[in-house]
């Protein structure tokens, strides 16, 4: 609700295997970000992003995790146009993310 209400149209899913699944429903259309945690079950994060990048490879990725900084940044290695934020962190901050790996130039 906090990404809508920032103007982002979402695509909810309840697990990996659900995200591929709704991405695929939306072909032909742009899907510009996928936000993930690095740890789920049956599919994390970074295999997620795989996949997704296999058939979306222009899509953005924003890790999320409890991991430590340091343990995030090795994950999320091989993610070109990726980012990740270290739970607990404020909204704000995710949107901050958001906006910056939507909007790299910035004017």
């Amino acid at each position: 609700m906090v990404l809508q209400s920032a103007g982002y149209k979402v695509l909810l899913a309840e697990s990996g295997v659900q995200a591929l699944t709704i991405a695929r429903a939306h072909q032909g259309q742009t899907i510009d970000l996928l936000v993930t945690d690095l740890s789920m079950p049956g599919m994390d994060g970074t295999e997620l992003a795989t996949e997704l990048r296999a058939e979306r490879p222009q899509i953005k990725t924003l890790f999320m995790s409890g991991y430590s900084p340091e343990e995030c940044a090795s994950l999320s290695t091989g993610f070109p146009g990726s980012a990740w934020i270290t739970k607990p962190f404020q909204f704000g901050a995710v949107c901050d993310a958001i906006h910056a790996l939507l909007n790299p130039n910035p004017i």
